[in-house]
């Protein structure tokens, strides 16, 4: 492999990201409710629709249980979806920190290979690179929604429905399209939010190559 300048930030990039997957269970008990509740939705909707078009009431009726059963199903899912998270409130402490134990090793020896195979105007550069794009990206976000992280997600969403009620009971809201704008700011402030983990993971990033110049530096004295 050659390496190059460049390969500073590659190897990072190999290391610290990863392709998205949807995982839509994580448990058995999650695996099965999502299935029975995808099947009974399926029968329950092809039942309707062969009632609808041959009028049989029978078959409505049956079709209609299914879909009553698939509902059960859904709050199945979410029920098993919510109560590992309640599990894991008897030591939040421990769980917040356990990310950090599953990439300590791996950082550790991301550090020392950057420190080992890089020269240091390198890793300053790089560092500095990730520190400026971190600053610009949140510069951004706060001209789309303003310092999101300071305000909350929750007084704004609160803030703004009572706003929007107010406003419509007095009558100031006469043109349609209100609501495809609430979900327009909905969609706004939900990208914003990815952009503000984007900026914690490069600052994250910038601390992998400060550590490495520490280190490098360390074994040069």
């Amino acid at each position: 492999m050659l390496i190059t300048p460049k390969s500073a930030v590659e190897l990072v990039l190999n290391k610290k990201t990863k392709e998205f997957q949807l995982h839509l269970y994580e448990t058995n008990l999650q695996k099965w409710a999502f299935y029975l509740a995808i099947g009974t939705f399926t029968a329950g909707f092809s039942g309707a629709l062969i009632s609808y078009f041959w009028e049989n009431q029978s078959v409505a009726f049956f079709a209609l249980l299914l879909l009553l059963l698939s509902t059960v199903f859904v709050i199945a899912y979410q029920m098993a979806s919510v109560l590992p998270e309640f599990y894991k409130l008897r030591n939040v402490e421990k769980e917040i920190s356990h990310p950090l134990v599953e990439q300590f090793n791996e950082d550790m020896d991301l550090i020392r290979e950057l420190a080992a195979t890089y020269e240091t105007h390198h890793l300053h550069y790089a560092e500095a690179s990730y520190v400026r794009m971190a600053r610009q990206l949140r510069e951004r976000i706060s001209i789309l929604v303003g310092a999101i992280e300071k305000v909350g997600v929750i007084p704004l969403v609160i803030t703004g429905y009572l706003s929007y009620a107010k406003a419509k009971k007095d009558g100031l809201l006469t043109f349609d399209g209100i609501e495809w704008l609430l979900i327009a700011f909905l969609v706004l402030y939900l990208l914003a939010i990815r952009m503000s983990s984007t900026v914690q993971w490069m600052e994250k990033v910038a601390e992998l190559y400060r550590q490495a110049i520490s280190l490098r530096t360390s074994k040069n004295d």
